[in-house]
């Protein structure tokens, strides 16, 4: 099996392509059909062309490069390489092998499996230095500020704790990954500067040890059949550990040569393994550390969505995962009324207009975490939040009906008083109850919290249709039969308003207001509630000129009532023909 091994400057610039007999292959930075080098920008955009031919690999420059192929240190357009040997372009060095790692010849390869147990039974080499060493983990998990940069440090203090290896290497695989075919994900090395080696690790090795979640070494006969693999020629073994994550799947991969003149070969390697009791420790600190570091992570991603309490439920209930599943959602919709004629009339002052948009938002996050809702999204001047999901609770309905109580109420306030930064702003909200699918959701590029289903496009229909009845907070019917009775009246009151079917919805919809206390509602009566619900109720049953006497009772500036009474005065109290007591809003607006 032969390949051909890419690797950049940079420990992750690097990759391995398997090469087939008469395929040849465009190599480039960046070529229509072949093998990309992207990283380099010495590399043309298609720079030669690779053929494997019976007397090697050979190589063939194009008219398009602009910059050599060094190729035994002399510059050529055309030559053809045999295994273990390698070319340059720009900064990338390009080595062709015919095995698959520098260890693969099976016949003179040793290998031996250790467990946690079995290796606490050898002493550290210098355990002063080890110990030294050890004292500096601290001080790189500090100072890390990402998992390339502890990767790298965590090399460097591997080479100076263990001077009798030659290179070492942090290597991180995908969770899922087949480790014998997939490339690394992140692969941080180095090696004593004094030598040059193209590093090329062990898939064997490193397959074995993820798979078997324990420590392994190899040693090799340094023979002539197998000198020819090795990067440096005089490697003759390597041991990998794993780091025990929570996700991803890490190793430590070390490497050097023969230090013991005249051991068998293939015996037990009892020389190598304190060196290898001094790695698994490290990667034992590593591990708990990027375990630490992938918890605050997801801490950090999960209180921008939840409230406190609900992220202390997944951090204690470990087995609680972001996916998606089929809950019974209470859906709130908010939108800051007027926002597109308010961008309209920025005339320059962009600026200004985001910062009060940042506060309206704040004030909408604010009080959906304060009662325990998830965030699902933000639309320039709207929201979308749920409740439900992670954790249902019986009380999900009347804590999405607090949150618009309370974000109504902080909007209400500011336009007491002028100076506020929300002032003249209004906002309008939905809130819908019904079955839906919550969880993470998206591609496999990028992912949010989020919701969909049936509840959430009729709770969006509902939100524009109290842009129509002028009313800041309205519920459907689902949301209406729970909360009535147990929402306290010193809270908020609710009333019927008219049975309605939005643009786009084929079934109508029972709609009822919320009216909070404190936020200019106080004046309608208990009895003008019920009065137009009264009326509401007839303008269903056909009966206009009923509820056009009792609209008549309720104030002239009631908006959702002003909406009934132009309907009815519009058909001359009269219901359309094929009347099934729903008033169909055929155009709806659905721009703030």
């Amino acid at each position: 099996m032969t390949h051909l091994i890419a690797t950049g400057s940079d420990g992750k610039q690097y990759w391995r392509r398997k090469l087939a007999v008469g395929e040849v292959v465009r190599l480039g930075r960046a070529p229509r059909q072949g093998w990309a080098v992207p990283w380099d920008s010495r590399v043309s955009r298609e720079h030669a062309d690779l053929e494997l031919v019976e007397q090697g690999l050979q190589v063939t420059a194009l008219e398009t490069a602009r910059n050599p192929i060094l190729y035994q240190k002399k510059p050529l357009k055309e030559f053809t390489a045999v295994p273990g040997e390698q070319f340059q372009i720009g900064h990338t060095f390009f080595q062709f092998h015919e095995l698959s790692s520098a260890q693969s010849a099976s016949t003179e390869l040793a290998e031996f499996l250790f467990t946690n147990s079995e290796i606490h039974n050898y002493a550290f080499k210098d355990a002063e230095r080890c110990l030294d060493s050890l004292c500096d983990v601290p001080r790189l998990m500090a100072e890390s500020l990402s998992d390339e940069e502890f990767a790298t440090k965590t090399v460097e203090l591997l080479l100076d704790a263990m001077p009798d290896v030659t290179v070492v290497a942090v290597i991180q695989f995908d969770s899922a990954a087949d480790y014998d075919a997939s490339e690394p994900k992140l692969v941080r090395w180095n090696s004593r500067k004094e030598l040059e080696i193209r590093f090329d690790p062990s898939r064997r090795l490193m397959a074995k040890v993820l798979q078997h979640r324990c420590s392994a070494i190899h040693r090799w006969e340094e023979t002539q059949s197998t000198a020819k693999y090795t990067m440096s020629g005089d490697l003759d073994w390597a041991f990998c550990t794993p780091v025990l994550t929570t996700q991803d799947r890490w190793c430590l991969y070390i490497s050097g040569r023969r230090q013991f003149e005249g051991l068998d070969p293939i015996s037990s390697p009892t020389d190598l393994v304190s060196e290898l009791r001094f790695a698994e420790l490290v990667a034992e600190f590593i591990g708990a550390t990027l375990r630490v570091r992938s918890l605050e992570r997801q801490q950090n991603e999960m209180t921008q969505f939840f409230s406190p309490s609900v992220v202390e439920s997944f951090l204690t209930n470990q087995g609680k995962s972001l996916e998606p599943s089929e809950e019974i959602i209470s859906v709130l919709f908010c939108d800051i009324r007027g926002f597109s004629r308010k961008v309209e009339q920025s005339r320059g002052q962009l600026d200004q207009l985001l910062k009060r948009i940042s506060h309206a938002l704040s004030v909408m996050t604010q009080n959906i975490l304060r009662y325990e809702g998830v965030i699902a999204d933000f639309q320039g001047d709207s929201s979308l939040a749920f409740w439900g999901w992670p954790t249902p609770l019986d009380d999900d309905p009347l804590s999405a009906c607090r949150t618009a109580i309370a974000i109504q109420h902080t909007f209400y306030m500011a336009n007491q008083e002028p100076e506020h930064p929300l002032y003249g702003y209004q906002v309008g909200i939905a809130l819908g109850y019904g079955l839906a699918i919550a969880g993470r959701i998206g591609s496999d590029q990028q992912t949010k919290v989020g919701v969909f289903g049936p509840v959430v496009n009729l709770t969006s229909r509902l939100e524009s249709i109290a842009k129509h009845l002028g009313a800041s907070i309205l519920l459907d019917g689902e949301m209406a039969k729970i909360v009535r009775d147990r929402l306290p009246h010193s809270e908020a009151r609710l009333r019927f308003v008219a049975r309605m079917r939005a643009h786009g919805m084929d079934d109508a919809m029972d709609v009822y207001q919320l009216l909070p206390v404190g936020v200019g509602h106080d004046k309608i009566t208990d009895e003008e509630i019920t009065t137009h619900e009264q009326a509401a109720q007839a303008i269903v049953a056909g009966e206009w000129d009923k509820a056009k006497q009792l609209l008549c009772c309720i104030l002239a500036d009631d908006r959702p009532a002003n909406f009934l009474r132009a309907l009815i005065t519009d058909h001359n109290a009269t219901p359309p023909d094929n009347w099934d007591g729903a008033i169909n809003l055929l155009q709806p607006s659905f721009t703030s």
